[in-house]
């Protein structure tokens, strides 16, 4: 007992220590999102009592910060009903958890009278925002126990250490505030709690199962499948599956306590959905479908668009080892595979499968409780052989370094792992600033060249607008004195097209421009910014490569931040390179042209193609 509360103290200082450093808390729930989704839950029912309306819940987060996101404007946040009632689409699981935290920061609030009362005052962001770290903890907890049972100290604590330190957890528990941080917790206590049922089973421990599924359920409903975990547990053989079919039959009046369990968290989130819709079913994310004959489990695993075991390949062992053999727990095989399989189908037959923000998949981390057990099968296989005991202590330390220097890469916006590609990786991995060439890699996803070593071949085509006259040369905002093009309510604008048969297959071609904003044309979503975009086209002027980049980030972006928007009333230069892969045909020609859907006003100067060799 005295190492397993050393342990938990340990990491729980740590998890703090990292809370205040990476400082992301003040702004948790002013971001709009499913941190502020969840929360407007809680303000709504426990402090204002404006359920299916929302307005004195807001008009209190704006009060408090007048330049906070309103989840009301979000098609995606609060929604109408056709009843007239507006509705929040997030389930209430995670508000539910929220609430003992909200309740502590309340009274200290109205105790201290240091801040507004008002739900969403500094006491509120901090204290709350301290939920996903203290659930995380409470399941690391309940996960020492059972592990303990199964295998050594050493294998125990690795293991654990590994989930806490090596693994996205770390991010969701320190960084956001989300469901799948007391997922985490639900799914520790549910395993916990079928652990001791099926060794003394009671109608008590069956309600709490049945209670744990329920929670489980209303945090995200397609996790209502957490139920096969108990029904599963412990079955390993036909013999046990006859075995458990018995025991449902001599047991079935605690199998109805755990039915009534699961009925009282899934009667909120009904009564929710028949007070906001007049229905008793209700899908609170229409729009938002799931296409279950094309799930991305490959993608989601594998892409380095959040792809979960490329930021997170500690779990690469955890998969592994379920098939280590170990009879010692094997009672968690079956539902360990099967669980992990559903879950996996499930969540990335979803439309948004890299399920922003996440530093790797964000869904995988509820299946990091019974994951644990094929890590720790993996690293007791390994200390079993004399000459690879070492080998779990050089995984643990290369992929902790690897997740928590991560994290910080994150928060620091030198990348962005929801938007990542293997180019941009590539150009950020261990990289402690951004750069011209990893901003570059961001927005066009390609590879690029060390510049410094690369010569100018030829310039293929260059356009300044200082001999060209139409209403859309402006000769008020120029660039040394000449006039620039101003890009407005065009959709699309070509500015060079030329043949490649002067273009060698392998040489560089860099591509770009100048360009100037004024200030209020960075506002709003930055996906909605215009884009340069550079293509190869065939004779019948079908684009055969198309690369673009966003033209605004480049400009006064001094420390080459992705977060980056761009610096208004000032010129600066958005340009990218690509790869000449093809062969020299007249058939062939490349277009730069600026796409503008949304309408930006940008003034664009000296538009230019050049080649480069090393």
């Amino acid at each position: 007992m005295k190492i397993r509360t050393s342990f938990f103290l340990i990491i729980g200082l740590f998890y703090f220590i990292s809370f205040l450093l990476l400082d992301r808390w003040p702004d948790s729930f002013k971001r709009g999102g499913d941190e502020q989704g969840y929360y407007v839950h809680v303000v709504s029912a426990l402090l204002y009592g404006d359920i299916g309306d929302y307005s004195k819940s807001y008009q209190g987060l704006l009060n408090e910060d007048p330049d906070a996101f309103d989840l009301r404007k979000d098609k995606f946040g609060i929604r109408k009903t056709t009843t007239g009632k507006s509705y929040v689409k997030y389930t209430l699981g995670t508000a539910v958890m929220e609430a003992p935290f909200f309740l502590i920061a309340h009274s200290y609030t109205l105790l201290t009278q240091s801040n507004q009362a008002n739900g969403w005052s500094t006491p509120y962001h901090f204290i709350v925002s301290l939920s996903p770290m203290v659930y995380v903890l409470l399941g690391i907890w309940l996960l020492y126990g059972l592990l303990n049972q199964y295998f050594d100290q050493r294998t125990t604590i690795l293991s654990l250490l590994s989930l806490t330190l090596a693994t996205n957890l770390f991010y969701h528990a320190s960084y956001t505030v989300m469901a799948h941080s007391m997922l985490f917790f639900n799914f520790s206590l549910l395993l916990w709690l079928t652990h001791k049922f099926y060794k003394a089973p009671t109608s008590w421990l069956g309600f709490f199962i049945g209670g744990s599924v329920g929670l489980i359920t209303i945090c995200r409903i397609p996790e209502v499948i957490a139920v096969l975990i108990p029904i599963l547990f412990g079955v390993n053989s036909l013999q046990n599956l006859k075995q458990r079919i018995n025991f449902i039959r001599q047991h079935y009046r605690k199998l109805l306590w755990a039915f009534m369990g699961f009925l009282i968290p899934l009667s909120l989130q009904i009564t929710y959905w028949y007070y906001v819709s007049g229905q008793l079913v209700f899908n609170p994310y229409e729009g938002e479908g799931f296409d279950f004959l094309s799930p991305q489990i490959i993608n989601g695993w594998f892409s380095f668009k959040n792809g979960w075991l490329i930021y997170t390949p500690i779990m690469i062992f955890g998969l592994l080892g379920l098939f280590a053999r170990n009879k010692s727990w094997r009672d968690f095989m079956l539902p360990t595979v099967i669980y992990t399989s559903l879950h996996s189908y499930i969540h990335y037959a979803y439309y948004a499968w890299t399920y922003f923000p996440g530093l790797g998949q964000r869904p995988m981390v509820e299946t990091y409780p019974l994951l644990v057990f094929g890590l720790a099968g993996f690293y007791n296989l390994l200390f079993k052989k004399p000459k690879w005991k070492w080998i779990p202590y050089l995984i643990f330390a290369i992929c902790s370094i690897l997740n928590i220097f991560q994290t910080w890469q994150m928060k620091e916006g030198i990348i962005w792992s929801e938007r990542g590609s293997k180019s941009f990786y590539v150009e950020t991995f261990g990289k402690t600033q951004g750069t011209l060439s990893s901003l570059r890699a961001f927005e066009s996803e390609t590879t690029q060249p060390n510049e410094s070593k690369l010569s100018v071949k030829e310039v293929l085509a260059e356009r300044a607008f200082n001999k060209e006259s139409s209403n859309k040369i402006s000769n008020d905002i120029s660039l040394d004195g000449s006039p620039s093009l101003i890009v407005h309510k065009e959709k699309q604008i070509e500015l060079l097209n030329i043949p490649v048969n002067q273009i060698n297959k392998g040489d560089w071609i860099k591509y770009g421009i100048n360009a100037y904003v004024e200030d209020d044309q960075l506002e709003g979503n930055k996906d909605a910014f215009a884009d340069l975009v550079v293509e190869i086209l065939d004779k019948n002027n079908t684009f055969i490569m198309r690369k673009s980049i966003k033209i605004t980030p480049f400009i006064g972006n001094k420390t080459f931040s992705i977060w980056h928007k761009g610096t208004p009333n000032q010129w600066g230069e958005a340009s990218s390179f690509f790869k000449f892969r093809k062969s020299p045909s007249p058939d062939l020609k490349i277009r730069l042209s600026i796409f503008n859907e949304f309408n930006q006003k940008i003034y664009v100067d000296n538009a230019y193609l050049k080649s480069y060799t090393y």
